[in-house]
């Protein structure tokens, strides 16, 4: 997806959905600071827009959620600059002492792969075959978010988005885009609905559906039409 549209947000609730039904989790954030994953994961869990000064009954419901979620089995890791050789060996350290279920990964094009590469291209490419095959030597799911290059703005995405990423788009079994739908460019709005393109499913129907992302929650919501309604 394209920078602002949720896709930080949805590998943060569906890390939070895992650990909450007792899922060991990894959460590899190449993006932002174990601290920005934890205030996202509150907000997620609370409903708190943390953009805003507390109340003394917010931060309460604060302190109880960050210590419930301090119990969970969700690992989190913001190591910047991680090559995919490291990631690897954490993933392993974590499935041998905890069990790991799930692995995160956010977002793709800020990894590194080891050796030297002609291109970024090629780089992301190896990349993304090395998530692959983790997954199969872990036997657990990788899902892993990537931001699609500038071609895609303004116009709903497509696979071909992502074969500018190395081989991304050949390597996942499951691909999904995230598409804002309206005025792209309007980032303040605090809705925003969002096309959740399923463009490859390798055992199942391709499709598509729309949410509302909320971006003060960090949550997505149902749509519900005023035809619905009425």
């Amino acid at each position: 997806s394209r920078p602002g549209v949720g896709k930080s947000a949805l590998l943060t609730a569906i890390g939070l959905h895992a650990a909450r039904s007792g899922l060991p989790t990894a959460f590899f954030s190449l993006e932002m600071s174990t601290l920005e994953v934890l205030s996202r994961i509150v907000q997620l869990h609370t409903g708190l827009d943390l953009r805003h000064r507390l109340d003394e009954e917010e931060w309460g419901r604060f302190a109880d959620a960050a210590g419930y979620l301090a119990d969970l089995p969700l690992f989190l890791d913001d190591t910047p600059d991680l090559s995919v050789a490291d990631l690897r060996a954490k993933a392993l350290r974590l499935a041998l002492d905890h069990g790991l279920r799930l692995l995160l990964v956010d977002y793709v094009q800020l990894a590194r792969a080891p050796g030297r590469f002609d291109s970024r291209y090629l780089e992301v490419g190896a990349i993304s075959r090395a998530l692959k095959h983790l997954a199969q030597e872990l036997r657990i799911p990788v899902v892993a978010a990537a931001q699609l290059g500038r071609g895609a703005e303004g116009r709903r995405p497509t696979l071909a988005d992502l074969r500018e990423s190395g081989n991304l788009e050949a390597d996942a079994d499951t691909v999904l885009l995230l598409h804002p739908v309206g005025e792209v460019a309007d980032l303040t709005s605090p809705m925003v609905e969002t096309a959740f393109i399923l463009a490859k499913h390798r055992s199942g129907p391709t499709g598509s559906f729309h949410l509302l992302f909320h971006r003060a929650h960090l949550r997505f919501y149902p749509i519900v039409r005023e035809e619905e309604t009425s």
